[in-house]
């Protein structure tokens, strides 16, 4: 009942914070992307390999920086990692669900030309970094809430690495002046 109650407060704060700061999208075109952020649930270490190898499929020009978020109170082995790739967890959070650590912030103040959310579902933590984002344009998959500027709304089979090369054609799309 407790962790209701403080997932209860934590929506609503987001909800005050969704209302408070106001986010402009700007349409960027994929070939004009210098920095791209990618933020995900990583919980299993097949999760982080996934996009990982997304990240390396990248072209050479675009600087890139992941957050992954760990729902543990602790991080595993395999979340050491180089630092464009970073991670939080429950002890990362206030007691109500909002990301608080030095992590988190540096990441929030990043101004990414595109932030790519690659959950499957809302968790809180990570729509708190979506609510905060500096980056001009944020993607994910189609949710009835207002965090996106740039939706997708993939089948249920689909798999990440599906939906993000369809994020990236469409992107490719895009014609900016």
């Amino acid at each position: 009942m407790f962790k209701a109650l403080k997932q209860k407060y934590g929506n609503n704060q987001l909800s005050k914070m969704l209302k408070r700061c106001k986010h402009t999208a700007v349409a960027v075109s994929f070939e004009n992307v210098k920095r791209l952020g990618v933020i995900y649930p990583a919980d299993k270490e097949a999760q982080f390999i996934k996009v990982k190898s997304l990240m390396e499929s990248l072209p050479e020009h675009i600087k890139f920086s992941t957050l992954g978020y760990v729902d543990s109170k602790a991080l595993s082995d395999f979340h050491i990692q180089p630092a464009e790739y970073r991670f939080f967890c429950q002890a990362d959070l206030n007691w109500y669900y909002k990301p608080v650590s030095d992590t988190v912030r540096e990441f929030i103040s990043t101004p990414f030309d595109v932030l790519i959310d690659l959950s499957k579902e809302n968790i809180l933590p990570i729509q708190f970094v979506l609510a905060e984002t500096h980056a001009r344009l944020i993607a994910g998959r189609f949710q009835d809430d207002n965090l996106y500027d740039f939706m997708i709304n993939p089948t249920e089979n689909q798999t990440d690495e599906y939906f993000f090369e369809q994020l990236i054609r469409y992107l490719k799309m895009v014609k900016t002046k």
